[in-house]
């Protein structure tokens, strides 16, 4: 349940106790009403003021029930016996409604191409209905279910991306009963990146221990209708140290339809057969893509 309070006094600010006399005042705070397990202080205990010195006294409002929440805050001077009371005043509102998760994000999409759907769990207070709305025209797919009817419910949704660019969309959820809304978020990007190389494997011709070979280059291609991420380029096999890559013009990202180049050369460490495998790893659905290296050391 949510709460908004009404200050009080009607200035807005935190009631305050001032000591306006010539010595020291010991004073205390209670609150007492109908409501008062909605309202309370976090100055506890005795509180001591000096002369012409003012303490607020916060109160914080987290209300019992639904509607007007009322109770008073009296302040009392232990020396004296004089005390002082302010009405307090605060609204109880009904909770919005929940979504589980509150953002769904589907990645790279191929354009064109509806989604597998994901699911997420409506619930309302009470288990009122919900209704649904966002801004028409949208790339997302929401099944709503049985939503309409009540809750707690599921809804299926699902993305088909009509256009190479990202997409990002807010739909509204509104309790039926108490009106009460809330927002969840949904995105993805239209267009899949593709790695194509121009070979997927390097034979070097045989050559003595510690020299290298020219080099031989692979030109790596974003076939796809979406930006290629490279994560990297890492190898695996036997002989990972005999084939160095001597350039790499590929970067972290390559845009659809360019292209960039791998540098590798032979230096056998040992003699015999020589083998490796450069692995290019990216967000591309054939990743790791493997380019196999073989050598022969006299």
């Amino acid at each position: 349940m949510l709460g908004v309070a009404t200050p009080v006094p009607a200035n807005g600010v935190a009631p305050q106790w001032t000591n306006t006399g010539s010595v020291v005042l010991t004073s205390s705070g209670s609150i007492t009403g109908p409501d008062a397990s909605s309202f309370s202080m976090t100055a506890s205990g005795n509180l001591t003021i000096a002369p012409t010195q003012s303490v607020p006294f916060t109160v914080t409002f987290t209300p019992s029930h639904l509607g007007l929440n009322t109770a008073t805050l009296t302040v009392t001077d232990a020396t004296t016996g004089y005390s002082n009371s302010i009405p307090l005043t605060g609204y109880g509102e009904p909770d919005a409604p929940s979504v589980t998760p509150s953002s769904l994000d589907f990645g790279p999409s191929a354009i064109g191409v509806q989604s597998a759907a994901q699911t997420m769990t409506i619930s309302a207070p009470g288990g009122d209905p919900v209704s649904f709305s966002s801004n028409p025209g949208s790339n997302f797919v929401v099944s709503s279910g049985t939503c309409a009817i009540q809750t707690p419910c599921q809804i299926s949704v699902s993305f088909n991306p009509s256009n190479a660019y990202f997409y990002s969309l807010s739909y509204t959820v509104t309790d039926l009963v108490t009106e009460e809304s809330t927002n969840f978020n949904l995105s993805g990007s239209g267009g899949v990146a593709s790695v194509s190389l121009s070979s997927s494997s390097l034979t070097f011709a045989a050559r003595d221990i510690g020299t290298t070979s020219i080099p031989q280059t692979v030109t790596l291609t974003n076939t796809g209708d979406a930006t290629l991420t490279i994560a990297g380029e890492t190898f695996s096999g036997a002989n990972v140290g005999d084939f160095p890559i001597e350039a790499n013009t590929c970067g972290s990202s390559l845009a659809a339809g360019a292209n960039c180049t791998l540098t590798i050369s032979f230096a056998p460490t040992a003699s015999g057969a020589r083998s490796a495998v450069l692995q290019i790893m990216s967000n591309a659905a054939s990743s790791p893509d493997n380019i196999q290296l073989m050598g022969t050391a006299n």
